[in-house]
């Protein structure tokens, strides 16, 4: 026999000890090492050695792969070398915002007064405001104002401004690129008296002309952003060395620490504050200390291919991702997409009060950008999320022959629940996506012993509605019930005529399953026991997954829901906001 026999090693394994037991099953095989004594320190040695180097180099090549691509890449400095090309710029921080009512002033307020916020430990922030607000004739002034641990104003950059390259560097992580100011004073150092003028940031995509224009671009590094100057004029116009000057203001953030301060003073100038009074409209909130690696996944290539328009559902994502923090916060779906179907209109749902003023702000801010960039017959409208409570109850079985005693189960069942607890459970997601299948292969990671199907998921809907009003939910989502057999929709209410009911789902053998059908209205008696009544309140779809209860109700009766999907995934869409959370992780 050949001494190297035409046998290698399982390449599917990768991980340690299979690697090793791999290794070790190969050179047994082998006609010169087959009486060796593999368990021998030596030879155990010498596949523990290419055991780990094996393992090792299949993990470096696996992550240096992933890095290769958006969708997997995990590393900042790889994602800001795959989104360059596209035009997109990845932020820093983001300053913690508040808005506030202002009374009682004697002038008006400044770029960059500053106020003190306190948290509930105590701890002292400062926050600005970015721009001047005149005073009105109304009594209060509505003013936002960002934090900042720092705040630097008219720095002067031009000795650090490379003229060659038309760009220079600024090294600050904590950098809130939103609050970045660029003042070029035009033939400063000779002129000093030449009047300071704002050049602003230039659309990365192409779309405005640029040409003899005062703008700049952005450049993402690690440290640091560069700003970079156009070095011809069809970029727009470059500075001229020994000649112009250059200044910057910016706030430099402390992130999400300075997040819910309700309890704000004014600090200075002192000399616009009369008998000041300061009313909180809307806490101090969206402050990151990372941008959303998700969000930027998501939008970068869609905002590169959409071209500033907005023609499909995810042009517009990518066009209005920018006004929140990650995608969880906002929705977008067509008219087409509801039921019934109103064409020509677009959807997009937040966490937005109209009544709020910030709020309602920026709802309009939204609507016009997407009025401004979709078609002429498409209508943008917004409707405000739906929270839709949904449980999951997970069942498992152990593969092994030694019995576990009941404090082992217990420890297991309380460290599943942990893990979907801590990846999976949400206290109010939309465009939120729960999938067994993903679930199991992380689990299984954990116990090797773990045996779980999806058919081990039961996801439910679970909630008392008590808005008066008609009832429509659409839960995209295939609704199980079984046939020929009364499965009760509602729990217990009162009609309109005070009268206690419930609603009730029967499938006949021929019912098209993708079609509605009609609710059994059932009647309460004095004995406790329900009859069937001709009265129609609402009607299924059971494949689609909507519900609509017609509003034949007495006053603030509540509404109790019941439902059961049938499979075990479940998808978010359209206005819905899902809170999901696992119920019960039992062992069978």
């Amino acid at each position: 026999m050949s001494a190297y026999p035409n046998q290698t090693p399982n390449l599917g394994n990768l991980n340690f000890d299979d690697i090793k037991d791999s290794l070790k099953t190969y050179l047994k095989n082998q006609d010169n090492l087959k009486d060796f004594n593999f368990e021998g320190s030596v030879l155990q040695t010498l596949l523990n050695v290419l055991a780990y180097n094996t393992y090792y180099y299949a993990f470096y090549s696996n992550m240096v792969a992933n890095e290769v691509f958006l969708d997997s890449a995990q590393r900042i400095d790889s994602i800001i070398s795959l989104v360059k090309p596209l035009g997109y710029f990845i932020p820093f921080k983001t300053s913690s915002k508040a808005t506030l009512n202002v009374y009682g002033l004697v002038n008006d307020i400044p770029e960059y007064a500053q106020f003190r916020g306190i948290d509930s430990d105590g701890l002292s922030f400062y926050f600005y405001t970015i721009k001047s607000y005149q005073q009105s004739d109304s009594d209060a002034l509505n003013v936002e104002i960002y934090e900042a641990k720092n705040l630097y104003k008219d720095v002067d950059v031009t000795g650090k401004f490379d003229f060659t390259k038309q760009r220079f560097f600024v090294e600050d992580t904590n950098i809130d690129v939103n609050t970045l100011k660029v003042k070029v004073r035009l033939d400063g150092i000779n002129r000093p008296g030449n009047p300071l003028d704002a050049w602003i940031l230039a659309d990365t995509l192409g779309n405005v002309d640029t040409t003899n224009q005062n703008v700049y671009y952005l450049e993402r590094a690690n440290n640091g952003l560069y700003v970079i100057f156009g070095k011809d004029n069809a970029l727009g116009n470059k500075l001229t060395i020994d000649s112009d000057q250059i200044f910057i203001d910016y706030l430099s953030t402390s992130g999400s620490i300075a997040n819910d301060i309700i309890q704000f003073s004014f600090v200075s100038p002192a000399n616009i504050a009369g008998n000041l009074n300061i009313e909180l409209v809307e806490k101090s909130m969206g402050g990151l200390d990372s941008p959303d690696l998700d969000l930027i996944k998501f939008v970068a290539p869609r905002s590169f291919s959409a071209q500033n328009r907005a023609v499909t559902k995810d042009d517009i994502k990518a066009l209005i991702a920018p006004f929140f923090n990650s995608l969880n916060e906002f929705s977008v779906y067509g008219g087409e997409e509801i039921y019934p179907q109103m064409y020509g209109r677009v959807f997009f749902a937040a966490d937005l009060d109209p009544n709020n003023p910030a709020d309602l702000q920026k709802i309009q801010k939204i609507y016009n950008l997407i009025k401004n960039k979709c078609m002429v017959t498409l209508t943008p409208e917004y409707t405000k999320g739906k929270t839709l409570p949904v449980k999951s109850a997970v069942s498992f079985k152990l593969n092994s022959t030694r019995q576990y005693t009941q404090q082992e189960l217990q420890q297991i069942r309380n460290d599943i629940k942990n893990v979907l607890n801590t990846n999976y459970d949400t206290t109010g997601s939309y465009n939120y996506s729960f999938i067994s299948d993903d679930v199991i292969s992380n689990l299984k990671l954990r116990y090797k012993d773990l045996i779980i199907d999806p058919s081990d998921f039961i996801i439910t809907y679970n909630e008392t509605i008590y808005e008066n009003g008609p009832i429509n939910i659409n839960f995209e989502n295939e609704i199980d019930i079984p046939y020929f057999t009364n499965y009760d929709i509602t729990g217990e209410y009162q009609n309109s005529l005070n009268q206690t009911i419930k609603l009730v789902a029967y499938i006949p053998l021929s019912q098209n399953l993708f079609n509605f059908v009609n609710l059994r209205t059932y009647l309460k008696q004095d004995d406790e026991t329900f009859i069937l009544s001709p009265i129609v309140n609402g009607r299924i779809n059971i494949k689609k997954g909507i519900l609509e209860i017609y509003d034949d109700r007495f006053l603030d009766s509540p509404v109790p829901i019941n439902i059961k999907f049938k499979n075990s995934y479940f998808t978010s869409i359209l206005n819905n906001k899902i809170k999901f959370t696992t119920d019960t992780v039992e062992y069978r």
